[in-house]
């Protein structure tokens, strides 16, 4: 039987990933920006990015050129748990930041203090020490001055990335727009994480690639009519169906097809999802906001 502390951790954890998919990526600011094909959610950003810390992780561990030893647990937490503060100050874009002025970035950073010590208290209702832990390590991602949170923060950057490139993929052209900024941050990274040059030239990354606006238009694209069955959504996330797109997003693809292995359309093409099971004439039943089957 759970106790009444098992208990609490689970409507604690409810409570977190209702919040986390009531947040709708690049809703900010909206006015500025082209419409999404694909609304994502913030929680399945942030299972994305806990999965894509991963593998960065990985790679600085077992490249032989490689001094950097992060804590694998310790990034995969962070990753999960980077964009908790956006419960309380909504999702605010990169973009947007970057135009903020001295004083409002401060301000900006005062409210998420303020924020990881309401999510800690009200929340995840931690007690000492497990909530000066999490404070502490919610501002470890804030300062991104540690090896483990600049490896988040290229995770996070590169699914931006690739949503972005998912976008165009399926015909959204004027979303490559949003690509100009997002050269800039990796060559932030190249200038300023020293870790940055092992992961750019990966095989598996290759950011030292990443097309411009216009580049991004002649890319291979996708229509719904090409989802003519349930199975065709992994075969074309796979990359043998990915080839003339960009490394990071084949590698992007490919992890997601084995994250959202359950109704994947849901998650990796929210936004044809309904019309793909009118046209496979399908009923499937209920789905988690983290994508577990429900019988």
């Amino acid at each position: 039987m759970i106790n009444e502390q098992e208990h609490q951790a689970t409507l604690s954890a409810k409570l977190w990933v209702k919040k986390l998919s009531d947040i709708k990526r690049y809703s900010f600011n909206n006015n500025e920006n082209p419409k999404m094909i694909h609304e994502q959610d913030d929680f399945n950003h942030v299972r994305r990015v806990m999965y894509l810390g991963e593998i960065l992780t990985k790679i600085l561990l077992k490249d032989p050129s490689s001094p950097y030893k992060p804590d694998l647990r310790h990034v995969q937490s962070m990753g999960y748990h980077h964009d908790d503060a956006e419960i309380v100050t909504g999702d605010i874009l990169a973009t947007a930041k970057a135009k903020m002025n001295k004083e409002e970035f401060q301000e900006l950073k005062q409210r998420e203090d303020l924020a990881s010590h309401a999510l800690a208290h009200f929340i995840f209702e931690l007690k000492p020490p497990q909530d000066q832990i999490y404070i502490d390590t919610q501002r470890e991602l804030r300062n991104k001055l540690t090896l483990e949170s600049q490896i988040v923060d290229v995770a996070d950057k590169w699914d931006s990335l690739c949503e972005i490139l998912h976008e165009v993929r399926c015909g959204n052209k004027p979303f490559s727009e949003l690509l100009s900024f997002r050269k800039q941050v990796f060559i932030h990274f190249r200038n300023n994480y020293s870790f940055y040059e092992i992961l750019e030239k990966n095989s598996l990354l290759e950011f030292n690639e990443i097309p411009t606006p216009q580049q991004a238009k002649e890319l291979p694209t996708m229509d719904i009519s090409d989802l003519k069955k349930p199975t065709d959504i992994a075969e074309f996330m796979s990359t043998a169906k990915t080839k003339g797109l960009p490394t990071c997003y084949r590698t992007w693809a490919e992890l997601n097809k084995n994250i959202f292995d359950v109704r994947p359309e849901k998650f990796i093409f929210p936004g044809w999802y309904m019309q793909l099971w009118i046209n496979w004439n399908t009923f499937p039943g209920n789905t988690t906001a983290s994508g577990l089957w429900m019988r």
